[in-house]
């Protein structure tokens, strides 16, 4: 069986929206043994494409989110890299219906979060299509012509769910937040650890939807247990 040699790949925050802990968990990381590879977009217009999350879409990490899943598919292409692992399928772990509760991840652009690498609706005066590069997910046809695959790693590891995953990073020198719950909106405390915005963008979700992380964690749980019982569920 051939062994794999992963290259990291991160999309991070502006010096000044990355927590110091953040900056602490990714050399922590490297300093593990991986190749990682991070991209930072333009900060100035990080802060201008924020503004118009908040104001069309009453979400200041909209484009934060769509960063997040385009950069690594636009480094694959780039540096031909034909396999990509992502994390978790939210079609199982969430209820997400975007897509199929196996390990194709082939959809992920259609998810709620990624909402279709539409970028469209972030435009402004102030902002060029140059500027929203990395926040659009590649087409079907770059992927294609790439001859690119993408799986979700979490499918094919019984054991694996956001409270394991979290126990053991912790064991292996994570930093998470201090405070509960209650402070928080986290109920392990190691969820988006990085930057402390996503505080306020779980909380303005709670007051847009009605629900918020905690939510999402009880629904991933449940999830967990049915898959350690031997049955899967996605709904």
């Amino acid at each position: 069986m051939l062994g794999l040699n992963p290259l990291l790949v991160s999309s991070v925050y502006p010096p000044e929206q990355q927590a110091e802990r953040g900056a602490d968990n990714l050399s922590n990381l490297i300093a593990h043994g991986f190749d990682c590879l991070t991209v930072g977009v333009n900060p100035q217009a990080w802060k201008r494409i924020m503004k118009q999350g908040f104001l069309k879409y009453s979400n200041i990490c909209k484009h934060t989110d769509m960063a997040l899943y385009s950069i690594p598919i636009h480094v694959a292409i780039a540096y031909q890299i034909r396999l990509v692992f992502l994390g978790e399928n939210p079609v199982q772990t969430i209820g997400e219906k975007h897509g199929r509760a196996d390990g194709d991840a082939s959809q992920m652009k259609k998810s709620n979060t990624v909402g279709g690498g539409d970028v469209s609706g972030l435009m402004a005066d102030d902002i060029s299509a140059h500027d929203l590069h990395f926040f659009k997910y590649p087409s079907d046809e770059h992927m294609q012509r790439a001859d690119l695959r993408i799986q979700y790693l979490g499918y094919y590891i019984k054991e694996w769910s956001g409270y394991n995953n979290g126990i053991w990073a912790q064991s292996k020198g994570l930093k998470i937040r201090e405070g509960g719950p209650e402070k928080n909106g986290d109920l392990w405390g190691f969820t988006g650890v990085d930057d402390d915005f996503r505080l306020v963008n779980q909380y303005m979700k709670f007051l847009k939807l009605g629900f918020g992380h905690v939510t999402d964690q009880c629904i991933e749980s449940i999830h967990a247990l049915a898959r350690a019982g031997g049955e899967s569920r996605s709904q």
